[in-house]
């Protein structure tokens, strides 16, 4: 069965987002101030709801080469994938396919030095199976030119994480 996604880009805004990002956007934004983006050892995890935290990971910049390392991968984001990658660079995520995708988003974030606010619909060609999700990624900075980490938070609703499952599980056929 072949699989595809589509992914609509847009500006968080607070109040708009979906339900636990809405936090999430709302405390960085605090953080940040009047600057482009708030450093990261200005955050504090105590600050998001409980239920958003084991949605989180959060990703070093390191530069020339440019590459994202995982320095926190949350529970529910390892139940989900099936991998804990921590430590572990984007793009050794599994399948390529998602690490390709989530390399491209996070380029787009050291490029751009701006938050940024995702809706992905993932299909199943020729069946009614969908499912989406919503992320949001947003940069912190050692100054006010250089993206240092992304914090990336990624929310599914109860009933579509089953078929997220079956989802990365055929675009990444065991065995």
């Amino acid at each position: 069965m072949s699989r595809s996604y589509t992914t609509k880009l847009l500006t968080p805004i607070a109040g708009e987002m979906y339900e636990g990002l809405n936090d999430v956007f709302a405390y960085w934004d605090r953080l940040r101030g009047k600057r482009a983006m708030p450093s990261w050892p200005e955050f504090d995890w105590i600050a998001l709801p409980p239920a958003v935290i084991p949605w989180c990971a959060v990703a070093d910049v390191l530069e020339d080469p440019l590459d994202f390392v995982c320095r926190f991968w949350g529970t529910s984001r390892t139940a989900l994938q099936g991998h804990d990658y921590t430590g572990w660079s984007i793009s050794e995520v599994s399948p390529k396919t998602v690490a390709d995708k989530i390399a491209s988003e996070y380029r787009k974030i050291y490029e751009d030095r701006k938050p940024v606010y995702f809706e992905t619909v993932y299909e199943e060609i020729g069946t009614p199976e969908t499912f989406n999700y919503h992320f949001l990624r947003l940069p912190f900075r050692p100054d006010d030119t250089h993206v240092a980490q992304i914090l990336a938070v990624g929310l599914f609703e109860e009933k579509e994480i089953r078929k997220a499952h079956d989802f990365f599980d055929g675009m990444n056929p065991k065995g």
